[in-house]
């Protein structure tokens, strides 16, 4: 009977251990945004809202910390930045009034719940023809910057090997990493980087993330995987509390480069 007692207790003992398993790991989910303009067609002088709906999953998101439109018009080096305000189911907008027609690339500079991100749209401003004349400008520019290239190489070889050094750094080269708050002990997350080149996603990128502590010999470098266009992603687990160095690097033909950031680790 004693036996039979003992042999029923260690069962009870061992379901409910079984029973307290691990909780599975947070993983963030991504903020969309899209990009919109009223009305579809725009003249100078017309005032225009510009707007961008925020959401996360299948739900609005009417509590993010910032949304800045940048505007900056094709062939120019300026740019304009305004904060959008919220109107209301994930809608953040502001009115622009373009002086001139032409081609005109607006990025949402959004942050919210912890993440970051930065579509881009193109906006014809005037005729159709507007922005064929300005992509022609655009390569007419090229053009003339590849001749006096030219010119120079014939002159000076040493000058050529640093601006070819100076153009594999990207000209137009944009690589944001989307920030993050203070990051929980032993949580998986996600780790993101956006690539832009000219105002346009970079896909089809080698992207690594290296991850490591200040005095800590072995750093960790780990692939990431493009989901959206220009979009990069790495899931880690951080084991010890304190201050993570990030370095995103990045390669595509002639193209590399990196940037520098870090992460907070909490208990």
């Amino acid at each position: 009977m004693k036996k039979l007692l003992v042999m029923v207790l260690m069962l009870i003992i061992g379901l409910v251990g079984c029973s307290k398993t691990e909780e599975p790991p947070v993983q963030l989910e991504l903020i969309e945004v899209v990009i919109q303009t009223k009305p579809d067609i725009i003249n100078p002088q017309d005032e225009v809202e510009i707007s961008a709906t925020v959401t996360q999953g299948e739900g609005f998101v009417n509590d993010a910390d910032s949304v800045t439109f940048e505007i900056k018009k094709m062939g120019e080096e300026e740019s304009e930045e305004v904060e959008g305000k919220l109107k209301g189911d994930g809608v953040y907008f502001i009115n622009k009034t373009f002086a001139e027609a032409g081609v005109y690339a607006v990025t949402a500079h959004v942050t919210a719940r912890g993440l970051h991100t930065m579509p881009t749209e193109d906006i014809t401003v005037g005729s159709a023809d507007v922005q064929q004349e300005s992509e022609s400008v655009m390569n007419n520019d090229s053009n003339e910057s590849m001749d006096m290239k030219d010119e120079d190489s014939h002159e000076n070889m040493e000058s050529e090997s640093s601006e070819h050094e100076e153009a594999n750094h990207g000209e137009g080269l944009k690589i944001h990493f989307m920030s993050m708050d203070n990051v929980k002990l032993n949580t998986e997350v996600a780790l993101i980087a956006h690539l832009q080149v000219d105002n346009s996603s970079l896909s089809k990128a080698e992207v690594q993330f290296e991850v490591w502590q200040d005095g800590q010999e072995k750093h960790d470098y780990i692939d990431a995987i493009e989901g959206n266009a220009g979009e990069y992603k790495v899931l880690k687990t951080f084991e010890k509390i304190g201050e993570y160095n990030v370095t995103v690097h990045m390669k595509k033909d002639e193209l590399h480069d990196h940037i520098e950031e870090t992460i907070q680790v909490i208990e």
